[in-house]
């Protein structure tokens, strides 16, 4: 008997159902797995923009409660990857505030823009529930204890909310996730004082600020232990602005130097006590690290030392500008017309013409000094070339309308004055020693033995045209001198020194290219010794400085070709060297040297070469402070 057909009860088919119905859970568990992902990604990248916002805006709540709240909107914007001006204020924005209630109720302004909200809060008082949640397992807390908390006004908060579309998992009906972070800072106003830095960089964006080039080159910035006499020390400090957003190809870093059998290529030493304990720590502050910029550092840690580089706020020239920029305004308007005077000026002597001058030419090659005339004008447009000269009368003020050549010797050993035109053509070297120059030594071997016998003989080497040129490896000697490169391009041209100074906190102009001629190149085998006007033991005032106008500055140029000084024959520099477009500055030696420093230079960029060891050592009396504001990230 046959057996009537199944066909209609077949399970063919079921197979395709079931998988379709496994594709659906599994396409929603990619789903889910990517978007979380990238959520997860969005609140690293969240809270380190907060972190970084909190931090830079309590640092300006030492200003004002509104400039805080601008400069926490603006390092979100930038850790954010968005311009400032991506954000626009819901309601009333930071402008809105005015100074900060020590009892008062806390104020919230929010920016928008690109997904983004970002709230600030000031002030943030203690029932604030951003400084809640102590207990919260995985929740924002980085760290409690109200030991650190301090006043409310010391405090700003910084929450970031972002609403990213899904990628996936809207085909489950969710289309899109929000993330929520948050961070709270403290303005210390009891922190520590501010502090010299023995190396500011002024790079505002490439890479390479400071980099070491040759076997065992390197960079030590040492930090001074505690004394009787400096009961805080001093420590090392390495300042660099750039955000290193710009020429960064390849591996390319900030600070790039390589690691040797010395050790770190750019190292802030801490000071440390016979039991190896650190007494004073030193600091790498650098902005691109407060950005979360890849570039902040060195491709290999171990190459950067003593401790890990910091995020700092960018300076500036700023507080040089402060101390120095009018009284060299004021040195330019008083020397320019004296060199460039095709008479006399009143009260000097004719060194160059006939009787009633001294009638020396302007090709000198005399062996007997000049001992009675202490003010000398030398009209050489042309050029003074001196083969042999020495002028020892007291309180001596040398004019030369023209360049300066020095073949022999040039000895000027009671300078207060050394003022030279220079030249804008040919060659375009104002000073161009090829010989031995010594300017305000009194005599004495080494400036510090004429720093010794009397520090209040002080120099100024103005030269208005021109670059600034030594070579030949015979020594060159300027103590207690400034040397102030205007570096005009033409006879005419400008100094192009800034108009004004910048105040604080708003940043000053970015280093920039410029036509100036005045820079500096000493030359391998120079034995260099050269110190700075130095008539105070103490750190001037702005009023110190109204008498003592050049105190602790060795070195001005605008100039944004490459400076360079090579320390082969030996080098002893002290003061604050200031070169805030020089691309770079070169400091080079030879193989093995160490060139210890008393010095502070503000520079755009700072190549060391040579396989030398460049030492520089703090001394608050001497240099520049930067603003130290303490800063705790306290949620």
């Amino acid at each position: 008997m046959a057996h009537p057909s199944r066909r209609c009860c077949s399970e063919d088919g079921a197979f395709l159902v079931l998988w379709a119905l496994l594709l659906v859970g599994l396409f929603t568990m990619v789903a889910i797995v990517i978007d979380l992902g990238a959520l997860r990604a969005d609140r690293r990248t969240d809270r380190a923009a907060a972190d970084a916002a909190a931090t830079a805006g309590a640092a300006d709540l030492s200003v004002s409660s509104s400039e805080g709240c601008t400069t926490a909107v603006s390092y979100a914007a930038q850790n954010l990857g968005l311009d400032d001006s991506a954000f626009a204020p819901v309601g009333a924005g930071c402008a809105s505030w005015t100074s900060c209630a020590t009892a008062g109720p806390a104020r919230s302004v929010t920016y928008a823009g690109r997904g983004y909200d970002v709230t600030i809060t000031h002030p943030v008082p203690t029932t604030d529930p951003l400084l809640a949640g102590a207990d919260a397992v995985g929740g924002d807390i980085q760290q409690n204890g109200s030991a650190l908390d301090g006043a409310q006004c010391d405090r700003i908060g910084v929450a970031i909310t972002y609403k990213r579309a899904t990628i996936f998992a809207r085909v489950v009906g969710n289309n899109s996730n929000t993330t929520t972070v948050h961070s709270v800072a403290r303005l210390n106003p009891d922190g520590p004082p501010d502090e010299p830095a023995s190396l500011v960089l002024l790079e505002r964006h490439d890479c390479r600020a400071a980099r070491t080039q040759g076997n065992d080159t390197r960079i030590v910035i040492s930090s001074i232990a505690p004394t009787p006499a400096e009961p805080t020390g001093s420590p090392g400090i390495i300042q660099a602005d750039s955000a290193g957003d710009g020429a960064c190809g390849g591996q390319t870093k900030v600070l790039e130097g390589g690691s040797g059998p010395l050790g770190p290529a750019i190292y802030a030493e801490n000071a440390r006590n016979g039991a190896g304990f650190v007494t004073k720590e030193a600091r790498i502050g650098v902005y691109a690290k407060l950005l979360g910029s890849p570039n902040a550092h060195s491709t290999w840690p171990t190459d950067i030392g003593e401790p890990n580089p910091v995020g700092f706020r960018q300076i500036g020239r700023t507080p040089v500008d402060e101390r120095f920029l009018e009284n060299v305004r004021a040195l330019d308007v008083a020397a320019t017309p004296v060199v460039e005077s095709a008479t006399v000026p009143g009260g000097f002597t004719n060194a160059t013409g006939p009787a009633p001058g001294l009638n020396l030419g302007c090709t000198i090659d005399t062996a007997t000094a000049i001992t009675a005339v202490s003010k000398l004008w030398f009209n050489c447009p042309g050029g003074l070339t001196v083969k042999n000269l020495a002028i020892t009368s007291s309180d001596a003020e040398v004019v030369i309308n023209g360049p300066l050549s020095i073949t022999g010797s040039f000895t000027i050993r009671d300078s207060r004055k050394l003022w030279v035109r220079g030249r804008t053509t040919g060659n375009k070297i104002g000073v161009d020693v090829n010989g031995t120059l010594s300017v305000n030594n009194d005599g004495f071997p080494l400036c510090t033995q004429r720093f010794a016998a009397d520090r209040t003989k002080i120099g100024t080497f103005f030269v208005k045209e021109g670059s600034f040129q030594a070579g030949s490896g015979a020594p060159l000697t300027m103590c207690q001198t400034f040397l102030y490169l205007r570096g005009t391009s033409t006879s005419t041209g400008p100094s192009y020194l800034p108009a004004s100074v910048t105040p604080a906190p708003a940043l000053p102009p970015a280093p920039a290219s410029n036509t100036s001629l005045g820079k500096i190149t000493v030359s391998s085998g120079v034995r260099l010794d050269w110190t700075a006007p130095n008539e105070m033991a103490v750190r001037p005032t702005l009023a110190d400085l109204a008498t003592h106008k050049f105190e602790d500055l060795a070195l001005w140029t605008e100039a944004s070709t490459t400076s360079s000084l090579n320390g082969g024959g030996g080098m002893r520099l002290g003061g604050v060297f200031f070169l805030p477009n020089a691309d770079p500055f070169n400091i080079s030696g030879n193989a093995s040297q160490q060139i210890d420093v008393d010095a502070q230079f503000f520079v755009r960029k700072l190549d060391v070469t040579g396989g030398a060891t460049l030492r520089m050592i703090p001394n608050p009396a001497n240099q520049v402070p930067l603003p130290t504001t303490a800063v705790n990230l306290i949620r």
